[in-house]
């Protein structure tokens, strides 16, 4: 069973770097549909004699700003599905491990010796200070990096070229 659960560490690295990455790529395009659909407010921005970088900065304090609710969702939801998940792994283990037991048709050993009757009694879930600064960690990074390159496509632009595209 401890085996299994080795083998859950190395499923959440897994799946947490494909799930970073995916959500990256679709916060990017997400972002690149946003900041077009903004280009004339972009474009009278920087007209006014707002810099690139602050209307960048602008940009990535709304998507904080969403991004907090969304954490907020998660850290509430987030330690029932870890215990239902956990519960779950735990539980198809245990059947698997009495499967081959019924198979092997004994607990007794050669010596006398019987193997004891082990049932997982519940699964505790815990998250720490060290998961939820990891979580805000990586969420800031993927918004910084994909408002950065959404905003790319924009900002190399200069003011006169956004708004003649706009007429």
């Amino acid at each position: 069973m401890t085996e299994n659960f080795g083998q859950m560490d190395q499923m959440s690295m897994g799946l947490l770097l494909i799930v970073s990455v995916s959500g990256l790529v679709i916060l990017v395009l997400v972002f690149l549909f946003w900041i077009k659909n903004r280009t004339q407010e972009i474009g009278i921005m920087m007209s006014l004699g707002k810099c690139k970088f602050e209307i960048w900065v602008q940009f990535l304090w709304e998507a904080v700003m969403i991004s907090i609710i969304g954490m907020l969702l998660s850290f509430a939801i987030s330690p029932i599905i870890a215990e239902t998940s956990a519960s779950y792994l735990a539980k198809e283990t245990q059947t698997l491990r009495l499967e081959q037991q019924e198979q092997e048709n004994t607990g007794t050993y050669i010596d006398g010796y019987i193997a004891p009757d082990l049932k997982i009694q519940d699964v505790e879930v815990h998250i720490t200070k060290e998961m939820v600064l990891m979580d805000i960690g990586m969420i800031s990074g993927i918004l910084i990096i994909a408002v950065l390159v959404a905003g790319i496509t924009i900002m190399k632009k200069r003011p006169k070229q956004i708004l003649s595209e706009m007429s």
